[in-house]
């Protein structure tokens, strides 16, 4: 209701604005002239009101759908990551990856890539190492954070921060590596440069709503990896 009066408002002292300025310069009367100020200033007043409630809507909504999730499975049913409404099951992100989403209007993307620990039998620092070094000959311009050590879930991991040029992009990324019983995952976020800090939060939480299916858990730790051929390591 309060929307439909706001906008019969503005509507009414437009048109009196309109007929005032047209008046005043016909009659060229104070009174007329005094009209078409007064309506022309409380006119202009009302849309930028009407601008700014506009954008604190957008903003709250926008902020609401980073803090609501849900619940996202991996293709091979292994593990799920709890994502912010706003983000959709998104293809193609990379051929190896088991999950992968992303919000295409905040520049925001994630994907996770699983490999057997039969496959690599290195330890989470190795394999971690390994994926870094892989990732830094990957990416024109590459710089890496240290290794911070965390526990999600119960299961250890290693987070870090890397930026770098893709395809003449500034790219910003936040590395998870994650060591369950049988599995190292990658959970890999980025997003444009320019946008870091906003989304930095974002992908944080993300990674750490990482929980695996059935599987038991590993007193390890994590690492640095990348959106990057998972299989490098091999050649």
């Amino acid at each position: 209701m309060g929307q439909y009066f706001g906008g019969a408002l503005v509507l009414g002292l437009g048109v009196l604005f309109i007929l005032a300025l047209v008046k005043s310069c016909t009659r060229k009367t104070t009174g007329w002239i005094i009209t078409a100020v007064i309506s022309g200033i409380f006119c202009c007043v009302l849309v930028v009101s009407g601008v700014v409630v506009a954008i604190g809507a957008f903003t709250h909504a926008r902020s609401n759908q980073d803090t609501q999730t849900w619940c996202m499975t991996s293709d091979d049913d292994t593990m799920s990551l709890d994502l912010p409404q706003s983000w959709k099951p998104h293809k193609g992100l990379h051929k190896l990856s088991i999950l992968s989403a992303s919000n295409l209007l905040s520049e925001q993307y994630v994907i996770v890539i699983r490999e057997s620990r039969q496959d690599y039998v290195g330890s989470i620092d190795d394999y971690a190492k390994t994926i870094s070094k892989s990732m830094s000959a990957k990416i024109k311009d590459s710089s890496a954070s240290e290794f911070k050590e965390l526990v999600i879930h119960s299961h250890a991991a290693r987070q870090c921060t890397r930026h770098g040029v893709v395809n003449n992009v500034s790219v910003a990324y936040l590395l998870t590596c994650i060591e369950t019983e049988d599995s190292f995952y990658q959970v890999l976020t980025w997003t444009v440069a320019s946008q870091e800090k906003h989304n930095r939060p974002v992908f944080e939480e993300v990674a750490l709503s990482f929980k695996t299916k059935g599987h038991a858990v590993i007193d390890k730790e994590d690492d640095d990896d990348t959106a990057e051929d998972s299989k490098s390591w091999k050649k």
